[in-house]
Order: structure tokens, then sequence, then C-alpha cells
């Protein structure tokens, strides 16, 4: 991520408004990373139907896919989840969803979803 900052000439203090985006690849790197330390095979993906609706990241294990958005944000609300919820509905092989973000404790929001603080990225994976 340094590097692609540098290459885009960014300087060292960035915009608030690239915050997202650069977290939602951290959290994607964690992951992929996360994924070398698995036993089974495991797979970082994303999703996005033909209608519009996108999930940022799915992580595919033997019979299970566990959909992942990703939020720069404490306070998850709602409108966060409403493409888990599709995701979950779709996929009988998906059980839970995450908002991974910046909540300080897990937060059930919904029947299947939670809110995992970033930092507790391992727990999806046990």
């Amino acid at each position: 991520m340094g590097l692609r900052r540098l290459a885009a000439h960014e300087g060292i203090r960035l915009p608030s408004k690239y915050m997202g985006h650069l977290f939602e690849q951290f959290i994607g790197l964690e992951l992929i990373k996360l994924t070398r330390f698995q036993r089974e095979r495991t797979r970082v993906m994303y999703w996005s139907d033909f209608n519009g609706p996108e999930v940022d990241w799915v992580i595919e294990r033997p019979n299970q896919l566990i959909p992942i958005e990703v939020k720069y944000t404490d306070r998850p609300h709602k409108e966060h989840i409403k493409h888990l919820n599709l995701f979950l509905e779709e996929y009988e092989t998906a059980d839970l969803g995450y908002v991974v973000c910046q909540v300080p404790k897990k937060i059930k929001m919904a029947d299947k979803i939670y809110a995992l603080p970033w930092q507790e990225l391992p727990l999806i994976f046990s």
C-alpha cells in the first residue's frame, strides 16, 4: 500500500476521501495473508451481481462461503448490510456475514450478520 501511495504522489498527509478505499485494500491484503495459514484450501474473492450489488470480499472454503463488507466507520448501520443479506439468501453454504470496520467489539447487526473490529479478522477463520 505504501508503494501505491508513493507512485500516486499522495504525500505524507492522505486526504480522508481515500481512507475507505485504502482500508478495504488493507483488509483484503490481511485476508490473503490469513488464508495462507489455513490447513484447508481457502481463497479470497469478491462477489458482484449483474444487477449491481456487490460484496467486497468472499472467503471460499470447502463447503463454506463467508461474505465480508468493509466499511471505514465505527458506526455501521443497516444500509451497510443489504448486499450481505442478499448474498446470504442466495448461497446456501454462506452461514454468516461480516462488516469489518472500526467498532470496538463484535456487534450483532442482523440474524446472520456481525460487525467485527478489523483487529479480530482471524476470528472469521475459526
